[in-house]
C-alpha cells in the first residue's frame, strides 16, 4: 500500500501527538524523520526541521476528519489540551 502525508508538523512533539490520536483511532500512521531525534537534544528542537505524519492513501480521508476533530477540541478546551 502507498503511503502519502497527512500533515507537516513543525516539530517531532506534535508529529508524535498526531500519531498518537490516529492510532487510538485505529488508523496505521507513522512520523518520516523521526531518526533525527537521537542526533540532537530532546528539548532543543530548533534544528531538527520538519516531520511528516504518513498515513494509507486508502486511510487519508478518515485520518484528516480525526485531524480536525482533534484540532476542534483543542481550540474549544484550550486548557485542556495544554495538560
Amino acid at each position: 500500500m502507498k503511503t502519502v502525508v497527512l500533515t507537516t508538523c513543525p516539530n517531532y512533539f506534535e508529529a508524535e501527538v498526531i500519531k498518537g490520536a490516529l492510532m487510538n483511532a485505529g488508523i496505521a500512521c507513522m512520523v518520516s524523520d523521526a531518526t533525527r531525534v537521537g542526533a540532537w537534544s530532546i528539548t532543543d528542537t530548533s534544528h531538527w526541521g520538519s516531520f511528516n505524519v504518513l498515513v494509507y492513501e486508502d486511510a487519508l480521508e478518515e485520518a484528516k476528519a480525526v485531524l480536525e476533530e482533534n484540532r476542534k477540541e483543542a481550540e474549544e478546551n484550550p486548557d485542556e489540551a495544554q495538560e
